[in-house]
């Protein structure tokens, strides 16, 4: 009998697994603030020449062993390509992802490319796409997990042979995602941002062994993000996510405020909360420190996990760093004279 329940409860557990691996990508609650994984066109869409990004995800310690996920991407804007009206974008990104007790891990190489296009429509609109390859790889320490032949009649025995066969403990595949994003200035004070993505086109194969026929689903998303100059120095940020993988689906909604602040060092503090529907509330704090935007976030999970969470759900952080062209120095008023011989 309790053999039967220890196998029952490992079945249990291990299709909980492929519904966290398979029906899920890695993501992050601050969205916006992981832009090449949000959405390929998002490369290059900013206002400076370079632009380093590092997020850190850690969450369901209360539950099980943590699942952490780490993300560091760079994307460079380049004008005056072969006389092109617009701006071409280039970027690299790296990701890891370590889930579970099996310590099921996931690496992200990805390049991007967009071209963006401004000032159309009386200098109303701006529009960008953007192309994504990834090469991913997936892995699993089946030493981690526990099978019904270790179950000695009373308790588990790792030392036990599980009498398992694994064909490999690895796999890997190309990936490719599609965006387009657009910006429309509904007036000086109210630019509005969309975009739109596909993730997952050729929908590549996921398997330890060959016999197996998993494939990751396609996933769709679209977002609405508007930016409201309401005064001098406050800026209202609402914004909308919606996600689409297979039967799965996500939506998002949150709230942000902006205070400028007249300081030459922090130039900016921001404050709001998210919710992730049927999941968590998301608080946030961050600030600008000169070229540094810095972000944090806290997932209060409200889900039916909440059970064995304890309403504890996540701790995010992120980072983004802004390099500008520094000009050459001219001296206007020490200039050198002319030698005459």
């Amino acid at each position: 009998m309790r053999h039967n329940l220890f196998k029952y409860n490992f079945l249990v557990w291990l299709l909980s697994l492929e519904v966290l691996v398979f029906a899920q990508d890695i993501h992050f609650s601050q969205l916006e603030r992981s832009p090449i994984n949000l959405n390929p066109a998002e490369t290059g869409r900013f206002n400076a020449q370079h632009r380093l990004v590092a997020n850190y995800r850690s969450q369901w310690a209360s539950v099980t062993i943590p699942y952490k996920t780490f993300s560091a991407t760079y994307d460079h804007r380049r004008a005056n390509v072969k006389n092109w009206p617009g701006f071409l974008g280039l970027g690299l990104g790296f990701n890891s992802d370590v889930a579970g007790d099996g310590h099921f891990g996931t690496i992200q190489v990805k390049l991007s490319g967009s071209y963006l296009r401004t000032q159309l429509f009386d200098s109303l609109l701006n529009v960008s796409g953007g192309f994504q390859v990834s090469y991913n790889q997936n892995t699993v320490d089946f030493n981690r997990l526990y099978f019904d032949n270790q179950f000695n009649g009373s308790q588990y025995d790792p030392n036990l042979l599980s009498q398992e066969n694994f064909q490999g403990d690895r796999f890997s595949y190309f990936d490719f995602s599609l965006g387009l994003t657009a910006d429309y200035y509904l007036s000086d004070k109210l630019p509005l941002h969309w975009g739109i993505v596909f993730h997952h086109l050729n929908r590549p194969k996921l398997a330890f062994a060959d016999a197996e026929q998993n494939r990751l689903e396609g996933k769709f998303n679209t977002y609405l993000m508007l930016d409201w100059t309401s005064s001098k120095y406050w800026s209202i940020q609402p914004n909308l996510f919606y996600f689409r993988q297979g039967t799965y689906d996500e939506f998002f909604m949150g709230l942000m405020f902006e205070k400028r602040l007249n300081h030459i060092d922090f130039r900016a503090i921001n404050f709001g909360l998210s919710n992730r529907f049927g999941d968590a509330v998301i608080f946030r704090l961050g600030f600008d420190y000169r070229s540094f935007d810095i972000g944090f976030s806290y997932d209060l999970n409200y889900s039916s996990l909440r059970v064995a969470s304890n309403t504890i759900g996540a701790i995010e952080i992120s980072v983004i760093y802004l390099m500008y062209k520094r000009e050459p120095y001219i001296d206007k008023f020490n200039k050198l004279c002319p030698v005459f011989l």
